[in-house]
């Protein structure tokens, strides 16, 4: 994939990750058609009784398919430990 395509598709979890937040601020229950549209589009699966927190966390494994390897220290993007790597330090 070429860097300035990784880079827009980022950027687009990026907006849907702030709308999601927004949603969630204001204790949103249901999802707006747009919204609900964009994250089929970038492949979240929505399921029945899926949360808005749930799918935040959604959104943030795709990004982690943008993001790459590992950090170093055996962490993924934004400090989640990958199974197996050790946090010795």
């Amino acid at each position: 994939m070429e860097e300035s395509e990784r880079r827009a598709q980022l950027r687009g979890l990026d907006e849907l990750l702030d709308a999601l937040e927004q949603l969630n601020l204001k204790d949103t229950r249901s999802l707006p058609d747009g919204v609900r549209k964009d994250l089929q589009k970038v492949g979240v699966e929505l399921e029945p009784g899926d949360d808005i927190t749930g799918l935040i966390e959604k959104v943030w494994i795709q990004q982690e398919k943008f993001l790459g390897a590992t950090a170093p220290g055996g962490e993924a993007p934004g400090g989640v430990p990958q199974r197996g790597a050790s946090r010795a330090g």
